[in-house]
């Protein structure tokens, strides 16, 4: 197992740069990082080492509404000094223990009021939903699979993996009753 991670670790050089943390003498330079992106075992990887990054932000810090998703995560409260300490503890945390650093500019502290743009949903403290242009784009697709099995060019599995697959992606949001209106107006 060892020898097939330290494969998969060499077979992208694009991914390999140096980076410094605190602590590190010399030699810690000199070893490469870094995992390919796209890569089915960097999903294994992120949801294995971020693991002790949930623990810290969930036990040490006790910050409930926290979420993460492969490498990023969101963290939800009302005072924004506090925010951007708790960010300050998460990214000493991030690159004494687990020698990762956030990108300067992708954090950001802000209201929630209108709920934020994250890995396809829009997410608030409290629900989740569908993202307005997702729906526009089912309704869109749904369109062209109609005109498509008009003309006998799909079956039936096509439009149902197609529309298993939408139904799948709002089973995680707070969507049941817009899955079920937007499937009743799709009629094929």
């Amino acid at each position: 197992m060892l020898a097939l991670i330290a494969a998969i670790l060499a077979s992208s050089e694009d991914v390999r740069f140096r980076a410094y943390f605190p602590g590190d003498d010399l030699f810690a330079l000199q070893r490469p990082t870094g995992i390919p992106i796209g890569n089915l075992t960097s999903q294994l990887f992120s949801n294995v080492y971020l693991g002790e990054l949930d623990h810290f932000v969930k036990q040490q810090l006790r910050w409930k509404p926290y979420l993460r998703y492969m490498d990023d995560f969101l963290l939800f409260g009302a005072d924004k000094k506090e925010l951007w300490a708790v960010l300050y503890r998460i990214e000493v945390f991030l690159a004494e223990k687990l020698r990762l650093r956030v990108h300067p500019k992708k954090r950001t502290v802000s209201p929630v009021s209108c709920g934020i743009d994250w890995v396809g949903y829009k997410v608030f403290p409290e629900r989740v939903r569908v993202r307005r242009r997702n729906i526009i784009r089912f309704r869109l697709r749904n369109r062209k699979l109609r005109a498509l099995f008009r003309q006998g060019r799909i079956g039936f599995p096509d439009i149902g993996q197609s529309v298993q697959s939408f139904c799948a992606y709002t089973s995680h949001a707070d969507a049941a009753r817009l899955t079920r209106e937007l499937l009743e107006r799709e009629v094929f």
